[in-house]
């Protein structure tokens, strides 16, 4: 229903209502004794009237269009801060978050102490050959060792005995190495035997050569240089034995040298006062020589007053 209709509707009810209750109270006075006849007018009227408040008790209301929004009002004035409200419950954990970039690189900390020593490593692999190291100084003079035994001397006592001297010429030496006569060419020894026409000198020919020679079946065997130079053919063992004379009263030094290294040394120290007096150098060793290797004999002190003599004897191949 609408409101201003039955507001309308009412006021309209009401007027008449006041307008016309005051006849109905005058014919009422007026005809006193008959208000059953003429009292029901008021009645519906009344009834009327309790339908009409009991519609305007239960009115509802429909609203109108709605309006225009109206202007915004002024900003109102900040209010005071609140008090701290009370701390909420722990959140749940949230998921982890991506890697961050790499942070610039840190000062150096302090020297930390010194840790344990830790356990020993395994032995690591065996290195390559290093270079061939220089040569070393002269190391001091051994003891003298005892004599070999020469390839004369059956019996090996050192002495030479009547039946040692093979070819009967009253000389023990290797001329006596090569048999009786009766023994076949193939029995025949391999030697070199020769000597050096030239002085040695310390500064500008320390080698001793080998440019005359006397005895040579080994031509198969050693290759011979005039300049002292011995080269191996055949490898094997050799037996080298050289002789020389000082001619100066000094301490001094004769080296067997085997591919420019020192194999052999062989000194003699003049102590007295006889500066005249000669000093005999020899030595007489087996070497055990491959294919290509140079042996010389080097006197890098001295001079020689008697011619130097070698006599060098292929024994056999290496075993």
């Amino acid at each position: 229903m609408n409101i201003w209709k039955l507001a309308a509707n009412s006021g309209a009810l009401i007027l008449a209502t006041t307008l016309s209750v005051p006849a109905f109270a005058d014919r009422s006075d007026d005809r006193q004794g008959h208000g059953k006849r003429h009292g029901k007018p008021f009645v519906k009227l009344q009834g009327q009237i309790d339908n009409l408040q009991q519609q305007i008790n239960t009115i509802e209301l429909t609203p109108g269009p709605q309006g225009e929004t109206g202007p915004q009002g002024p900003q109102g004035i900040q209010g005071g801060t609140g008090a701290q409200g009370p701390e909420g419950p722990q959140g749940i954990q949230g998921v982890e978050g991506p890697q961050g970039p790499q942070g610039i690189q840190g000062d150096v900390g302090a020297q930390g102490v010194a840790g344990d020593i830790g356990p020993q490593g395994p032995t690591g692999p065996e290195g390559p050959q290093g270079p061939q190291g220089i040569l070393g100084p002269v190391g001091p003079t051994g003891q003298s060792g005892s004599d070999g035994l020469s390839c004369w001397d059956l019996n090996g006592d050192g002495a030479a005995d009547a039946n040692e001297d093979t070819n009967g010429d009253g000389a023990f030496n290797a001329l006596d190495c090569r048999g009786s006569a009766s023994t076949t060419a193939s029995a025949v020894p391999v030697i070199w035997s020769g000597s050096c026409s030239q002085p040695t000198f310390p500064d500008t020919n320390p080698k001793v050569c080998a440019d005359s020679v006397r005895i040579n079946t080994a031509n198969a065997h050693l290759s011979v240089n005039p300049n002292g130079d011995f080269t191996v053919i055949q490898p094997g063992y050799y037996r080298i034995n050289f002789t020389a004379t000082q001619t100066i009263s000094a301490r001094n030094d004769l080296f067997l040298v085997v591919n420019d290294i020192p194999r052999y040394r062989t000194r003699y120290a003049f102590e007295g006062s006889t500066a005249s007096s000669n000093f005999s150098h020899n030595f007489d060793v087996i070497e055990a020589l491959n294919q290509n290797d140079v042996f010389n004999v080097t006197s890098p002190l001295f001079v020689f007053q008697s011619t130097p003599r070698f006599e060098i004897i292929y024994l056999g191949p290496l075993q």
